[in-house]
């Protein structure tokens, strides 16, 4: 590692090096993160026109694999270490450790310069030692003997809540998942066949909750597949299995009218007329934004479907106006950690709070908008019992005309994601 400092003072755009655009974008990802921006939004933000967004995207899929190792390393190297400067160290030590696209030398001199130009060259000094000290084994060396949640990978107040709900052995099984790629899947959608993926060698996925009415695929060469013109021609859809379980429970009828509340961007939506085209269905979000992307893939689609945007806790249709209502509800995303891993350092219970509370609000919302008969399917991608079964029951408490008809549980595993789903049955 270098102890040269570059001259403080922003470098130019035009002069930086790949890896030290890439080092650029990825600090202010994570800045922007870490002052609540949603993951994913900043990704699309900063990265659409960069060219560089597998470089940084896999970046911060390591870093949230890793960052209760990497937090801990920190703090066993530090004292008080200020924000701007964990940041940096954060990115960095993910590049040197678990990232093969740049060396380890080089990702620990492009950090050093960019503490030096920007904060000087004292600050330079300090990231230059802690890296020097923290690169000099392996990653693996410098969690020997830790605290059972950070050799878990798990933030602490997961790792104690998961071991005291499903037990040691599911929680082990969970952190082990958290450590792991996952794998591309997708579905076949618009009516498309087996048949357009010939030439290449996709998996089909075969879980029983599925049954035979949704296909879905195992993507052999993720660009390949991209490159096939089926994304874009809206003969396949890139999702997870386990968002088939709440539209295959709510199991749309010729004739319906149905309602997708939280629908952007649009998946659960497109799989329900998959299921059944003859349907009039009414797509609603409160982002406006993302309701963009409800109806461009609607159109790519060939479908026809009613796109509006309004708040789920606030919404007002005309009552009793659907005979089926899909609430895949705001929850804290802790079942999709294998694709969402930084939902599980935003986990709180503070949070859990309020999102159990919002989702109380919706539920009591579409009440008045479901026909006599008609049913409710209330999904999350949550495994936590207080957003799902927890507050069915209390829902049910406040609400005897509905009955519970089906009810899943997924948990996260190498074959999909975490997910709830129940179906709740108005009385006639």
């Amino acid at each position: 590692m270098t102890n040269e400092n570059k001259p403080a003072g922003k470098p130019k755009d035009s002069t930086k090096s790949t890896a030290e655009r890439v080092f650029d974008l990825a600090i202010g990802i994570l800045e922007k993160w870490e002052k609540g921006s949603p993951f994913d939004d900043i990704m699309d933000d900063d990265l659409v026109a960069s060219g560089l967004r597998r470089t940084v995207s896999d970046i911060f899929f390591s870093y949230f694999r890793n960052k209760a190792g990497i937090d801990f390393v920190i703090d066993s190297h530090t004292k008080n270490v200020k924000p701007k400067m964990r940041r940096i160290l954060s990115v960095a030590m993910t590049q040197m450790h678990f990232q093969t696209g740049i060396p380890p030398q080089i990702a620990a001199d492009v950090a050093v310069s960019y503490a030096s130009a920007r904060f000087g060259k004292t600050q330079g000094g300090f990231i230059n030692a802690v890296l020097r000290k923290t690169g000099a084994k392996s990653f693996k060396d410098h969690l020997y003997g830790v605290p059972a949640n950070v050799a878990s990978g798990l933030p602490e107040l997961l790792h104690r809540r998961w071991s005291a709900e499903f037990g040691a052995e599911v929680a082990g099984r969970l952190s082990s998942l958290l450590k792991e790629k996952c794998e591309l899947t997708f579905r076949l959608s618009g009516g498309a066949g087996p048949e357009v993926l010939k030439d290449m060698a996709c998996e089909p996925v075969e879980l029983p909750f599925l049954g035979p009415r949704i296909k879905f695929f195992v993507a052999a060469n993720a660009k390949s597949l991209f490159d096939s013109g089926l994304l874009d021609s809206g003969s396949i859809y890139i999702q997870d299995p386990a968002a088939a379980a709440a539209p295959l429970l709510l199991d749309p009828k010729p004739g319906e009218d149905i309602l997708d509340m939280c629908a952007a961007p649009g998946g659960k939506s497109l799989m329900m007329a998959d299921l059944e085209r003859n349907v009039r269905l009414t797509a609603a979000d409160r982002s406006e934004s993302r309701q963009k992307k409800t109806a461009s893939n609607f159109k790519r689609a060939g479908l026809n479907a009613t796109v509006v945007t309004a708040d789920a806790a606030s919404a007002s249709f005309a009552a009793n106006s659907f005979d089926a209502i899909l609430l895949d509800v705001p929850c804290t995303n802790t079942g999709v950690f294998r694709h969402k891993p930084d939902a599980l350092w935003r986990f709180s219970e503070g949070k859990l709070k309020e999102l159990v509370a919002l989702q109380s609000v919706i539920l009591e919302n579409s009440v008045r908008y479901l026909k006599p008969g008609g049913r409710i399917v209330y999904s999350t991608c949550s495994i936590e019992n207080a957003e799902n079964a927890g507050q069915v029951d209390a829902f049910l408490s406040k609400h005897p005309e509905f009955s519970k008809t089906g009810e899943v549980l997924l948990m996260p595993c190498r074959s999909n994601d975490g997910a709830y789903a129940v179906c709740l049955r108005r009385n006639s």
